[in-house]
């Protein structure tokens, strides 16, 4: 089996300051870091994309990398891992498949100058994908971004409200979206004083939660406990976050392992 893993971590460097984010490429580092050291993976088989030195993270460099994945040909029993961290946005559906009538959207670095990168578009590519696919999206809006039929939500901490959110028919069983807040929500990072290091809330409680299982989880589990632990974080804030987990079946059976 071939785990390869695809994180992106965009702080808007060398862009306007009012677009800037803290946190994105040292969550980036720390998620590719988690995956060599814990999930088993070689740093050859690790694509790392941040702005930390240059502005190399463009819609033209993502697009490049996900068609590189493909030519790699993974197999039905191989894993991928896609993790981004960066401005996440809405846009009016213009084709009918969304059941709120907006569109999820990743921004990349020069989004101002070439626009974004759609959920319709990464769903177009997952329609490709024949292994095990899971995506994990710390940054606003991002809710159906990988527009899977199935949504799960916690709306309590107790309360799991399972949803058939679109008629599509996936061959790849086995697609998963891991996102940090719904379509209609903001993400959120925070500034650890004695780190002294920005980072976002979904990315450190989903880094957390493994851990603490020791890197052995069912994703259902692991989404189960992000949602309490966000539920109790925001509860008596205006600034709620409610994580939403995705998936291409009714039964998501991924499970995080070494």
């Amino acid at each position: 089996m071939v785990k390869v893993a695809l994180i992106i971590g965009i702080n808007y460097t060398y862009r306007d300051k009012k677009t800037q984010l803290s946190g994105c490429i040292y969550d980036a580092h720390r998620i590719r870091n988690m995956v060599i050291r814990n999930l088993g993976l070689s740093e050859e088989d690790v694509y790392l994309l941040t702005d930390e030195y240059e502005d190399r993270v463009t819609k033209q460099s993502i697009l490049d990398t996900i068609e590189n994945l493909k030519s790699l040909q993974l197999r039905t029993e191989d894993e991928l891992l896609l993790y981004y961290s960066g401005h996440g946005n809405s846009v009016m559906d213009t084709n009918g498949d969304e059941k709120y009538g907006k569109d999820s959207v990743i921004l990349p670095s020069d989004y101002i100058e070439n626009g974004y990168i759609s959920d319709d578009d990464i769903h177009i590519w997952l329609q490709d994908t024949s292994c095990k696919t899971l995506l994990l999206f710390d940054s606003c809006h991002s809710g159906t971004i990988g527009d899977l039929p199935w949504t799960f939500v916690y709306q309590e901490p107790n309360e799991l409200n399972i949803e058939k959110v679109r008629e599509v028919n996936m061959k790849n069983t086995h697609i998963y979206a891991l996102s940090s807040s719904l379509d209609t929500q903001t993400s959120w990072e925070v500034y650890n004083k004695q780190l002294k290091e920005s980072y976002g809330v979904f990315t450190n409680m989903f880094l957390y939660i493994l851990e603490s299982h020791q890197y052995d989880v069912p994703i259902l589990k692991l989404f189960e406990q992000i949602s309490k632990l966000l539920y109790q974080k925001h509860s008596k804030s205006k600034t709620k976050q409610t994580p939403i987990l995705s998936s291409s079946s009714r039964i998501p059976e991924w499970r995080i392992t070494k």
